[in-house]
Formats: C-alpha cells, sequence, structure tokens
C-alpha cells in the first residue's frame, strides 16, 4: 500500500488556516480601532501592537497545521479580506510575505520550533503591518497613493507622511519586528501552557 503524505495540506488543514486567518485579520481590525483618535501620534506604532497581540494566533496555526504552504495560503487568505475591502495592492504583499515566511520555515521541523516561527512572523509583520503601507508609496508616489485611497483621505495623508520620514519609518519597521518577538515569546508560553502540556500540539524545540 502506498503511505499518504502527511505534509500536503489536506482538507482540514484548509479548513483550520482559513478559520485562523480570518481570526488574525479580525484580531488585527479590533486591536487598530482604540488607536483611530490618536493616529496622529500612534501609526508608526500600530503595527508592531498588532504584531504583538496576533503573533499567539500565527504561531498556534504554524504549530498546529506544520506543513509546507500554510503561512502562504494564511498570507494570501488575510490579503484577499483586504481587497474585499477595496485595498486591492495588498494582495502582492500577501503573496510575497508568505513566499519569504516559507522560506525561513523550508525544513518541516521549523514549523514547530520557536525561532524560525520568530523570525517567519518577523517578515511577515513587516511586510504585512508596515510594508504594505510605506512601500506603495515610494513605488507609486504621493499622486497615486491619495487617488487609490481617495475615500480615507486624511488616514493617507497621516499614512504618507511617517512613510517619507526615514526616521519614522525606521521606528515602524523595528517596532513591528520587537512587538513581533515578543508576542512570539507570549504564544510560546500559551502554546506549553495550553496545548503542548496537554498533548494537542508537540514541539521540535
Amino acid at each position: 500500500m502506498q503511505k499518504t503524505n502527511t505534509q500536503k495540506l489536506r482538507g482540514k488543514d484548509f479548513v483550520t488556516i482559513g478559520i485562523f486567518s480570518i481570526l488574525l485579520m479580525v484580531v488585527f481590525i479590533v486591536v487598530s480601532i482604540p488607536f483611530t483618535p490618536v493616529m496622529s501620534v500612534m501609526y508608526p506604532f500600530i503595527g508592531g501592537v498588532c504584531a504583538l497581540f496576533t503573533a499567539p494566533i500565527f504561531m498556534l496555526v504554524t504549530y498546529k497545521v506544520a506543513k509546507r504552504g500554510t503561512v502562504l495560503l494564511c498570507s494570501i487568505i488575510i490579503s484577499l479580506i483586504y481587497v474585499i475591502m477595496g485595498y486591492i495592492y495588498i494582495l502582492p504583499f500577501g503573496i510575497i510575505a508568505g513566499i519569504l515566511c516559507e522560506a525561513v520555515l523550508w525544513k518541516r521541523e521549523n514549523y514547530r520550533r520557536f525561532w524560525p516561527n520568530a523570525a517567519c512572523f518577523s517578515v511577515f509583520s513587516v511586510l504585512m503591518y508596515v510594508g504594505s503601507t510605506y512601500i506603495p508609496i515610494y513605488i507609486f508616489g504621493t499622486d497615486y497613493y491619495l487617488k487609490i485611497q481617495a475615500n480615507n483621505s486624511e488616514s493617507a495623508l497621516l499614512h504618507i507622511k511617517f512613510a517619507l520620514s526615514p526616521l519614522w519609518a525606521a521606528v515602524a519597521v523595528v517596532t513591528a519586528v520587537v512587538a513581533a518577538l515578543l508576542g512570539c515569546l507570549i504564544g510560546r508560553r500559551l502554546l506549553k501552557k495550553h496545548f503542548i502540556k496537554a498533548g494537542l500540539i508537540s514541539d521540535a524545540g
């Protein structure tokens, strides 16, 4: 008999990834909302705050599914949600982020190791939470960015203000990386306490 390739994503894996991707997006939105009144001050730090709160969800899905394609599919689903919301330009970032994250986690055992996951989520956070807003401004210019953000011009002007400042752009990236690492540490503790200890998920180290 031919053995089933357990490293291929199966039906239940797609469902799991889909559910956790939507959950990750919901947490991102919920965490972002309270900062709306103070956006002019807090904008460079919002990506980091979102990374902190979504890291445990990210680690749970990678540890649970632990198969190649998990993060790529998660990134694409999140990007498609953005597309539905009208942010079509974010789709390439989702694909690129997913591919880079899969490269970091290429060895199968890495999906259940802390440091590869921390590095992977740092890449994800920088590209999806920071780069997806800042990089289009560099590529397409401010006029085009204001055009595609016509329904939210006040927010777009803030994006441009911080994106064109090398200092604040660097602060946003560093904040996202530090928060991603801290969030992954919290995620590992939660996984060990509630899932690994109970035998629901295994840990490769």
